[in-house]
């Protein structure tokens, strides 16, 4: 769980008695935080209250799933991970985990993608759900991986877009059709493998607003696909190539980014880390072990040239 429940003990403000008070919070200061602005002007105890451990049920169903049950997983952790493989869910970004931690929305650490997304989405109060749903238009038709709403370089954007349309009954009747696991994507997405995936509408007053936002707004380019898109599987793969030949690569379209460095000292037939070559030890045939990303048709038709020209 990426929160804790504690009960607090406290004379409030207003009737002077001893209240007790269930609090979750991400740790003890901050639960004694949230209980002095719920009325307490003295705390006289915390205490941690335990979740709840998971029931025999859950347990037998969770094995027949092959699910690993982490030490002191409680029962909500053990019901994330059986909807995490029942619904083949997957692991949330980074941004996402941290935006929602900065919304004071608890969760457990092995909740899924659309899990989050759901109860993020339902969770934020009107404006923040606004301009999160903007934002998420944002990211799938500009391709734009940062995940973060509250640390985006158009945060501002999304927020003034967000006031501006937060009062308006027929927008917001047409948002609320939308569940938080249709704002990962929109329209129809066709993954490398063929298969066509539908997520959140394209022809909704909602978007429809959102998206000419976005345009008006320079934010996206008003040609941009957005009614279908094709999910484009990318590679990456580790090799140790010579200068000239880090040139020709990005001379074929390959992004090619240093990932570390390898030195071969020739009297003692041995290769080295930077980390473990002695100073004095540096000296020939320098090589950089880079990550080659690229797509799938580049990287064959480069295995190709390799073994057969």
């Amino acid at each position: 769980m990426n929160y804790r429940v504690y009960k607090i003990k406290g004379k409030h403000n207003e009737t002077k008695r001893v209240r007790t008070l269930k609090i979750e919070a991400f740790d003890e200061e901050d639960a004694i935080n949230e209980a002095l602005n719920l009325g307490l002007e003295s705390i006289n105890s915390v205490e941690i209250v335990p979740f709840d451990p998971p029931t025999e049920r859950q347990l037998e169903y969770a094995k027949s799933l092959s699910i690993k049950i982490p030490e002191n997983a409680c029962k909500t952790d053990v019901s994330a991970l059986i909807n995490r493989a029942v619904n083949k869910d997957g692991e949330p970004n980074e941004g996402l985990i941290e935006f929602a931690t900065n919304k004071r929305i608890f969760f457990s650490k092995y909740i899924g993608k659309t899990a989050l997304y759901n109860l993020v989405f339902y969770e934020l109060p009107d404006l923040d759900r606004v301009a999160f749903f903007v934002f998420s238009i944002y990211r799938y038709i500009s391709d734009d991986r940062h995940a973060n709403l509250d640390t985006h370089p158009y945060h501002e954007k999304f927020y003034e877009f967000a006031e501006s349309v937060v009062k308006d009954e027929r927008f917001m009747k047409s948002m609320k059709k939308y569940s938080g696991a249709d704002l990962k994507f929109f329209g129809e997405l066709t993954t490398s493998d063929g298969w066509t995936h539908t997520g959140g509408s394209v022809n909704t007053i909602a978007f429809k607003t959102a998206r000419e936002f976005l345009i008006k707004n320079h934010l996206i380019n008003n040609s941009a696909p957005y009614k279908s898109k094709q999910l484009h599987h990318r590679t990456s793969k580790t090799l140790i190539l010579m200068d000239d030949e880090i040139e020709e690569f990005q001379a074929n379209g390959f992004k090619v980014e240093k990932f570390g460095e390898v030195f071969r000292n020739d009297t003692a037939n041995e290769t080295y880390s930077t980390e473990e070559m002695p100073n004095d030890e540096r000296d020939t045939n320098f090589k950089s072990s880079v990550v080659i990303g690229a797509s799938v048709a580049f990287a064959i038709m480069f295995l190709y040239k390799l073994l057969f020209s």
